[in-house]
């Protein structure tokens, strides 16, 4: 299967259509103010033995904890909805804490690389999981008053980030994140401004948008579903989604890791 770090630069992809800005809108419920890549993982480039370069990874990367990676999807999705809703901020995430990558940095750069003007991108190095990452996210459409924030990650995470986002108040948090330092002013004001219809988070699919953005990714998105990796992670993610709606999610975290 082709990598999709492989050669095709996303800058060349057509310009701009009516069409494509209609699926995208009704993708992401409308124009976002902000556009929030989940990390995922990162992998490096060697050359004679020394580190070149780190990037972000293609389906056949892993991420902390084995499963599928797929991180670049999510860096080609954000580049084509900046060009598509080109007042949205881009938030690159990191999973410092767990990985000691600074995978938010990666990003920024491959944004930049990919055509998002650096003030556009805001860097986010504080999250250590997927539940932090939105917690972030919370504090910064607090922060900016964002009426509307779109999410983008693999779709095998797409029924866990929403099912977090459901139960952001109450989900198992064995790290505490929720006690940092502004959190629980971030969510309460977030929680009346959604009660009010002042804001809204939307999760879409890295995958769904990079395939309508371009034949040749889907065709390589395709594939990666029928990776024995990609199954096995699916099954996981769905687990993940019924321990947090049961309740047991997050509150018998492994002992070598703090569980996403």
């Amino acid at each position: 299967m082709k990598s999709m770090n492989s050669g095709h630069s996303f800058e060349k992809m057509r310009e701009v259509n009516p069409e494509r800005l209609k699926r995208y809108e009704e993708l992401c419920d409308g124009a976002p103010n902000a556009v929030s890549i989940l990390a995922r993982g990162l992998e490096t480039v060697e050359k004679g033995g020394a580190v070149v370069r780190t990037k972000t990874t293609g389906y056949l990367g892993k991420e902390v904890h084995g499963n599928v990676s797929g991180s670049r999807a999510g860096v080609l999705a954000a580049i084509e909805l900046a060009k598509y809703f080109p007042d949205a901020r881009i938030v690159a995430n990191s999973l410092v804490e767990k990985t000691n990558e600074h995978q938010a940095q990666v990003t920024a750069a491959e944004l930049g690389r990919g055509g998002v003007g650096p003030e556009r991108i805001i860097v986010q190095e504080k999250s250590f999981s997927t539940y932090s990452e939105l917690l972030e996210l919370i504090r910064l459409v607090t922060e900016n008053d964002w009426q509307h924030a779109v999410v983008v990650v693999n779709e095998f995470i797409v029924p866990r980030a929403r099912a977090l986002l459901r139960h952001i108040h109450d989900v198992g948090d064995p790290a505490e994140y929720r006690q940092r330092p502004g959190i629980q002013e971030a969510l309460r004001k977030y929680e009346a401004m959604r009660r009010a219809g002042s804001t809204s988070i939307t999760v879409v699919s890295s995958e769904d948008i990079i395939s309508l953005a371009d034949p040749r990714y889907r065709r390589i998105v395709e594939a990666a579903r029928q990776l024995p990796e990609w199954i096995e992670t699916v099954r996981k993610e769905k687990s993940g989604v019924e321990a947090i709606e049961d309740g047991t999610y997050g509150k018998n975290p492994p002992s070598t890791s703090v569980k996403q």
